[in-house]
């Protein structure tokens, strides 16, 4: 079964792991010589070759940088605002009574536009990845709000006689608000990666890109478990918890616009050498 399956494969990964930390061994024949060119802001000198120790000790001086601070700052609070919506709305919608294949049919429509659109939108992310990021983030959080209505007013299928029927009208809905959800985490997915390319150290891009990418990861999973863990604690009276978490999630997410959309246009009107540690090292030379 599915629990058998994921043991196995954690087992399997734990030993892969280990395995290749105990039989691969690092190069340690740096070129010394490459690192202080690099620190001199040599533009033709290329990527770093760093062992694991001097690799995170360069993840940390790029975490000490004021701009990658404040850029930590947006991607582990961003997310809050659609952690509910996000993970509890199909389990919903699965208690009302709606089958499993009728949210599976949903995929449809979802999977062909997941293709398509990260080629159509990064055209539009060139100049100023977010401005498109800003952009997405009030619909998606208006978005939010809608679902929380429409799951409120869904029918109970479990109360329906021909609990196989679903009406044409709510499966329309939900399909409308699928691919619109489906746009707008496309097209803020697509921002911020573009804007993690454009200011990543092209010296230490692997290490750069790798760290930004797991501080946006961390700041994704995290809400969604909280609001996992939280929606059968705040369920009160006849209020389910759903209700209350995307409630409250929806309003952090407004919060979290009215504050956070100049720091956005503040981070990409820095100059991108503000980005790079070598540059900053070369100052502190200086």
């Amino acid at each position: 079964d599915l629990s058998q399956f994921m043991r196995f494969s954690g087992m399997i990964f734990l030993v892969c792991t280990f395995a290749v930390g105990y039989f691969k061994r690092e190069n340690r024949e740096i070129q010394r010589d490459e690192t202080k060119r690099l620190l001199d802001g040599d533009s033709d000198a290329e990527e770093e070759v760093l062992s694991v120790r001097e690799t995170y000790l360069q993840m940390k001086s790029i975490m000490l940088l004021s701009t990658v601070k404040l850029l930590i700052v947006v991607l582990l609070t961003a997310p809050i605002a659609f952690a509910a919506t996000d993970n509890l709305a199909f389990r919903k919608l699965l208690q009302r009574g709606m089958k499993k294949e009728h949210i599976a049919s949903l995929m449809v429509f979802i999977t062909p536009l997941g293709i398509v659109l990260p080629g159509l939108i990064s055209k539009y992310v060139t100049d100023k990845p977010l401005s498109l990021y800003k952009w997405a983030y009030a619909p998606r959080v208006a978005l939010s709000l809608l679902t929380t209505f429409l799951l409120y007013f869904a029918p109970d299928f479990n109360a329906d006689a021909n609990k196989e029927s679903l009406p044409l009208s709510f499966f329309l809905c939900l399909v409308v608000f699928a691919i619109i959800r489906s746009v707008l985490s496309t097209a803020m997915f697509v921002a911020v990666m573009g804007f993690f390319a454009k200011v990543a150290d092209p010296k230490i891009g692997g290490t750069y890109m790798t760290l930004l990418n797991t501080v946006a990861n961390f700041g994704s999973n995290v809400p969604n478990q909280v609001v996992l863990f939280l929606v059968d604690k705040v369920a009160f009276a006849s209020v389910d918890g759903f209700y209350v978490v995307n409630i409250f999630c929806v309003c952090i997410g407004l919060i979290w616009y009215l504050y956070f959309g100049n720091i956005l246009d503040r981070l990409q009107s820095f100059d991108v050498h503000s980005w790079h540690v070598s540059s900053q090292a070369k100052k502190q030379k200086i």
